[in-house]
């Protein structure tokens, strides 16, 4: 008990004086006293931590691509919750040493980092995203939490933003096909948000398919160029020079 109490004092202290280093050393040493007072020997290790959980900037007035068939492409974020820290404190403990009486205790605290975000793919309406990558790695969508909005002109606001933003606040991108994730693990990326691409397939719909048929498009055929535009007329034509 002593060991906490001293050093919680010794980090207060320590911060006041020497600011967040000497905060640091002021912890350990208000650690080691107070173990020494419980009977035991106490060790704290740190793991790396973020100085900063800004999350990446967007890219503003980004063209919004158009796609037919099945293509690759990058996305661009749109919204984006705080990057989440996930503190995880490890103890092991182990007898004094030569057989004595006084313990060792080391605490080892461990930090991990995830983001829910929303990112632009291009323009709706899709028919589905097939694959997703994060940076080169391919990411398995049976894993985590993956929302794919595909762009109609009905889709409505995604529940997660909703929550935050509000209801009646929350735009549904209509129009705009996008993916949220929620709760990505960084771990991998080093604790940055990695560069998502998206392999798209968008087909062709039956009005679009009607709006741009061959039938439609095609007014005239040439079947031979150069030999008359009469040469397979059943009836006979005939050249009427002019009077």
């Amino acid at each position: 008990m002593a060991s906490i109490v001293l050093s919680t004092i010794g980090r207060a202290v320590g911060t006041y004086v020497g600011g967040p280093i000497g905060g640091e050393i002021g912890a350990k040493l208000g650690g080691a006293i107070g173990g020494k007072i419980d009977g035991e020997d106490r060790r704290h290790f740190e793991g790396a931590r973020l100085e900063t959980l800004a999350v990446q900037t967007s890219t503003y007035g980004r063209m919004i691509p158009i796609t037919f068939g099945s293509v690759r492409i990058s996305g661009n974020v749109i919204w984006a919750l705080p990057m989440r820290e996930l503190a995880t404190t490890t103890e092991v403990s182990s007898g004094g040493k030569g057989g004595g009486s006084q313990q060792q205790t080391s605490t080892s605290t461990s930090y991990s980092y995830s983001i829910s975000l929303a990112i632009a793919v291009c323009e709706g309406d899709i028919t589905r995203i097939d694959r997703v990558w994060a940076d080169s790695k391919l990411l398995d969508l049976s894993q985590g939490t993956y929302r794919v909005y595909t762009g109609s002109e009905t889709q409505l606001p995604d529940p997660l933003i909703e929550s935050y933003q509000g209801v009646g606040a929350t735009p549904a991108y209509r129009g705009l096909a996008y993916v949220v994730i929620e709760d990505f693990p960084l771990g991998d990326f080093g604790n940055r948000i990695p560069n998502f691409t998206f392999e798209v397939t968008r087909r062709v719909s039956q009005q679009d398919a009607e709006e741009a048929s061959v039938e439609s498009l095609v007014t005239s055929v040439m079947l031979i160029p150069g030999s008359g535009e009469f040469v397979y007329d059943p009836q006979t034509e005939y050249k009427v020079p002019a009077s």
